[in-house]
C-alpha cells in the first residue's frame, strides 16, 4: 500500500520531532554535567580558601599536601573523571625523538643526590618519560629550575635544570612531550613512588617492557 503524501509528511516531520528532543535532552544533560563540574569547583576553592584562613597550622598543611608532590593528582584524577568527567586540561605538545632514548649517544650519566645527572653535548629538548600531571613547577635546592610531573603510574619524575619550561601547573601532558630545554647542557633526572626512590635504569627498563 502506498502512503498519501499526508502520511508521509506526519513520518517526516514526527522523525524530525524525535530528533529535536533527543537533541535537546543531549544538550541539557552536557549543561548540567558542566553546572556541576563548576559547582564543585566553587565549593572547593572556597574550602580550601576556608581551610587554609582558619589558622597557620592548616596553611602549612595545605602547603605540605597541595604545593608539593606528595599529593596523588592521578589518583584524585581517576576519581573525578569516573564520576564527573574530565575536567583537567590535556597539554598538547609537540612531539620529538625522546632525550632519554637509548639513540641518543654520547651522554655522560653519574650519580646526582636522589636521582641521576644527565649531560649532553649540546642543550637538547626535554621529553617526558611518561604521560602525566604536572603536579610541581618551581625552584628546588641542588636541582635548580624544576618540572614534577606525576605519571599515569603513580611515579612522580622530578625534571631539574629546565630552562624555558613550556607547560603549566596541572597540565596534562603525554608521553614523549617537549616540556622544556636543558641548562648547561645538563639535566637532573629524580623518579621517587610511594616515598621510595627508584633507579633511573631500572624505570627505563620498566617503560620499555
Amino acid at each position: 500500500m502506498v502512503e498519501s503524501i499526508d502520511a508521509v509528511t506526519r513520518r517526516i516531520k514526527n522523525k524530525r520531532h524525535n530528533y529535536v528532543v533527543k537533541d535537546q535532552k543531549s544538550s541539557n544533560i552536557n549543561i548540567s554535567n558542566l553546572f556541576s563540574r563548576i559547582l564543585l569547583s566553587i565549593i572547593f576553592f572556597f574550602a580550601s580558601a576556608i581551610f587554609i584562613n582558619y589558622s597557620n597550622a592548616n596553611k602549612k598543611i595545605f602547603e605540605k599536601y597541595i604545593f608539593t608532590d606528595s599529593l596523588s593528582f592521578q589518583k584524585f584524577q581517576n576519581i573525578y573523571n569516573r564520576y564527573f568527567g574530565n575536567i583537567i586540561p590535556k597539554y598538547d605538545n609537540k612531539k620529538t625523538a625522546a632525550v632519554f632514548s637509548d639513540a641518543t649517544t654520547n651522554i655522560e650519566k653519574t650519580k646526582y643526590y636522589d636521582g641521576v645527572m644527565l649531560k649532553y653535548p649540546t642543550n637538547q629538548a626535554i621529553n617526558t618519560l611518561k604521560s602525566g600531571i604536572v603536579v610541581f613547577s618551581g625552584e628546588k635546592d641542588n636541582y635548580g629550575n624544576v618540572i614534577i610531573i606525576q605519571g599515569i603510574d603513580g611515579a612522580d619524575i622530578w625534571y631539574g635544570n629546565i630552562s624555558n619550561p613550556n607547560v603549566n601547573l596541572y597540565d596534562y601532558v603525554e608521553a614523549n612531550s617537549i616540556i622544556g630545554e636543558t641548562t648547561d647542557n645538563t639535566t637532573y633526572v629524580v623518579i621517587s613512588k610511594g616515598g621510595v626512590y627508584i633507579d633511573y635504569d631500572e624505570y627505563l627498563k620498566q617503560i620499555k617492557s
